[in-house]
């Protein structure tokens, strides 16, 4: 979840309708102060997991960037061994699990290190994306659900954000994806199609489309659900 959403986000609503929560970020620190706003840091059922990175390669981005004279060659072996698999230990698997306005932060890392004109950024970009969205599924338990909610676009490429009623936002998206006006790696409708081609999914579909408006900023953002497979479905793939 991103930093601003740990002071909005209502978890006390959250609460009423789980279990258990559990928050991962590499910003430990956020979390807890997006807690301790909301009146929670008492809570007994809000875990905190901090320090984790989920792009799982924030030393080969380092490194990479560094390394600009490597060969395609050499660049490509490099990217395909870049991103670590990630243990959480948190307890997963989970009925729902949620990745919230995170994926373009974790992006934005990637464009950060390298720079918007490194020969191999979109490479990159693309790895991390899709592991975040491998990611996701394979926290979720057999027939449960993971929800990907993101950015797509900023008022700052596009102005006329907020004078679109929501109910066309579908429709000017669309339009927007076609002329290439949406941010790095988040184009809704490949993402579904990667969620779809997982082996352990069983559906994924767009939900829905609205706007966030963060006052000196209106973003365009979207909802895509996907459901895993049952277990049974999960034991004849791999039979």
């Amino acid at each position: 979840m991103g930093r601003q959403f740990y002071f909005i986000f209502n978890f006390a609503y959250l609460l009423s309708r789980f279990k258990e929560i559990h928050l991962v970020d590499l910003d430990e620190q956020a979390v807890h102060d997006g807690i301790l706003r909301q009146g929670l840091n008492d809570t007994n059922n809000i875990f905190v997991h901090g320090t984790i990175d989920l792009t799982g390669s924030l030393p080969f981005l380092c490194k990479l960037h560094q390394e600009l004279e490597l060969t395609e060659g050499e660049a490509k072996d490099f990217i395909q061994e870049a991103i670590l698999p990630l243990k959480l230990n948190i307890n997963e698997p989970f009925e729902i699990v949620a990745s919230i306005c995170i994926l373009t932060q974790l992006i934005d890392t990637v464009i950060g290190a390298l720079g918007n004109t490194h020969p191999y950024l979109f490479d990159f970009i693309l790895k991390i994306r899709n592991h975040h969205l491998s990611q996701l599924i394979s926290l979720v338990e057999p027939g449960g659900w993971g929800f990907l909610i993101t950015d797509v676009v900023s008022s700052d490429s596009f102005t006329e954000m907020a004078n679109i009623s929501e109910e066309n936002f579908l429709e000017i998206m669309k339009h927007l994806i076609a002329n290439q006006n949406f941010f790095h790696g988040v184009n809704p409708y490949r993402i579904n199609s990667v969620l779809s081609s997982n082996l352990l999914a069983s559906t994924a579909q767009i939900l829905h489309v609205w706007r966030w408006n963060f006052g000196s900023r209106i973003y365009a953002v979207y909802g895509i659900g996907v459901q895993k497979k049952t277990l049974s479905e999960i034991i004849a793939i791999k039979i």
